[in-house]
């Protein structure tokens, strides 16, 4: 058996994961680099009925570690019916899953 005497030090967690989130689908880039540039989102409304949203702007990206489990979050802003939204949306890359939270 080996025994190290560096143990391993995450980035500060930041607690649980928002709790109303929305499923999304989302067509992201991912560059050589490794930074990811999400283009378009798909979301369901409170009737079920899918929205694609392409026209979108992402102010600024964080990564998070929420309970341990590591995310993106992308700080966003749209024009939908002639107002701006603001919106957050999460990249949860162990699975792979997009979520959405509009602020």
């Amino acid at each position: 058996m080996a025994f190290s005497a560096n143990p391993v030090i995450h980035p500060g967690d930041s607690g649980p994961a928002p709790a109303k989130t929305i499923p999304a689908a989302c067509e992201a880039w991912f560059t050589s680099t490794g930074r990811v540039i999400p283009k378009i989102i798909k979301f369901p409304d409170k009737t079920g009925a899918l929205h694609t949203l392409s026209a979108f702007r992402v102010c600024r990206s964080e990564n998070h570690r929420y309970c341990g489990i590591p995310s993106s979050v992308y700080y966003c802003e749209a024009i939908l019916e002639g107002k701006s939204h603001s919106f957050r949306l999460f990249f949860y890359p162990e699975k792979c899953v997009w979520k959405l939270i509009w602020d």
